[in-house]
């Protein structure tokens, strides 16, 4: 979501994450809750002992007042390679696009 144009340069690979969830709230408050669940995420290979391949995480989350945000789209599709990572829902790709339709805006 590009608030200003930048005067010459590349795109910016860079976006603001509460921008995000602040036009997602006025879009879609049904969508972006959804983003607050945890969703299954994969480690790609990096599996602390004793941990499963995937760790679920929000993709948006409140801590100490402040909105953070974790995502990675690529890692949250393979991680349902897992038979048993949480199933992502219709409601959840839905969010996952918006967020993703946002971010490049």
């Amino acid at each position: 979501l590009c608030l200003q144009d930048a005067m010459q340069g590349g795109e910016s690979l860079l976006v603001s994450t509460v921008t995000i969830y602040n036009e997602m709230r006025k879009r879609r408050p049904d969508l972006v809750r959804m983003l607050f669940d945890p969703i299954a995420t994969d480690r790609r290979g990096e599996i602390p002992e004793g941990q499963k391949p995937y760790f679920e995480i929000p993709v948006l989350n409140w801590h100490a007042g402040l909105l953070t945000g974790i995502y990675q789209r690529q890692y949250i599709d393979s991680a349902q390679r897992f038979p048993d990572a949480m199933r992502l829902t219709a409601a959840h790709v839905e969010a996952l696009d918006l967020f993703d339709s946002l971010a490049n805006d």
